[in-house]
């Protein structure tokens, strides 16, 4: 990956990133009148966003960055056990999928999979609706509305609000080594405008979080899977795994463990559970269509 050509936007509009020395860089030439100037070249970071912007998206397609399935930074967390990470702490990427140079940080609430279902719709309906400030307007009523989470009321916008301000306190550091140190710091949502009469919201994202958590290796997603999972997380972060590569996909039963097993203390107890909790629910909306198990390992065909 590019990751210099990613952050060059960010050192442009950003303080907090180290500025390149271009003093030393040499001037260009001036071209004469008679000689048409050349067109200036076109950065490959430039072409993702510029497909990024031209895609045609259906309803129930949704963006998934690829960095989603290699970092855990959404996790299928049991109800009441959500962590308050008071220091920074360092995200961790699923096993051998970790991207060298790079490290992200998170400090702040844990985000789990029903946040992430909010940020995927954001980040959709930014990019029906694509603008260089990084805005995205919305009703509430229209979001819970689509995720069919709650039913517009009194409970769901608590819901939508709970979520919202996770998505804007929660501090993400993200990292990256080349040639020199580069580092940037941000929530994913920056500021939030709200009118609190009829449940309009616009919200402020930060385009360097979208351009790492959505422009950068992207896979296309159903929402509608998604959704008929309704509240089975761990079937959800498996699903989003799959969907960030291709069927069919291969897994050890140790690596399984070790990635989505953590809070069990028997592999397999862990495996017993797995099948119930994400291999059948997954069949019962049939994204995996079939399945090969073998004594060390199980074939995913999706």
């Amino acid at each position: 990956m590019d990751w210099k050509e990613k952050f060059e936007r960010l050192r442009q509009k950003h303080s907090v990133v180290v500025k390149e020395v271009r003093q030393q860089q040499q001037r260009p030439l001036p071209v004469p009148a008679s000689v048409p100037a050349s067109p200036a070249p076109v950065s490959n970071a430039d072409l993702r966003l510029k497909n990024f912007k031209e895609m045609k998206l259906s309803r129930n397609k949704v963006v998934v960055p690829n960095l989603l399935g290699r970092y855990k930074i959404f996790r299928a967390i049991k109800k009441g056990r959500r962590k308050y990470y008071q220091e920074k702490t360092l995200i961790k990427a699923y096993t051998n999928l970790e991207i060298s140079g790079l490290k992200i940080y998170i400090k702040g609430k844990e985000l789990n999979q029903y946040d992430l279902n909010i940020w995927l719709w954001i980040i959709k309906k930014f990019h029906s609706h694509f603008n260089n400030e990084y805005l995205v307007s919305f009703s509430g009523y229209e979001l819970l509305k689509f995720l069919n989470q709650y039913r517009p009321s009194k409970k769901g916008y608590q819901y939508l609000d709970d979520v919202i301000k996770r998505l804007m306190t929660t501090l993400f550091t993200v990292q990256f080594n080349y040639e020199k140190k580069y580092r940037f710091r941000s929530s994913l949502i920056l500021s939030e405008k709200a009118n609190l009469s009829d449940k309009t919201y616009c919200l402020n994202l930060s385009d360097p979080l979208v351009m790492l958590f959505s422009l950068e290796n992207w896979s296309l997603c159903d929402f509608s899977i998604r959704l008929a999972l309704k509240q089975k997380e761990l079937a959800q972060e498996f699903q989003l795994f799959l969907t960030t590569h291709k069927s069919p996909f291969w897994a050890t039963k140790d690596v399984l463990y070790q990635d989505f097993g953590s809070e069990y203390k028997d592999k397999s107890l862990f495996l017993k559970d797995f099948r119930r909790r994400v291999i059948k629910p997954l069949q019962g909306i049939n994204f995996i269509k079939k399945i090969e198990e073998k004594e060390t390992a199980i074939g995913f065909f999706y």
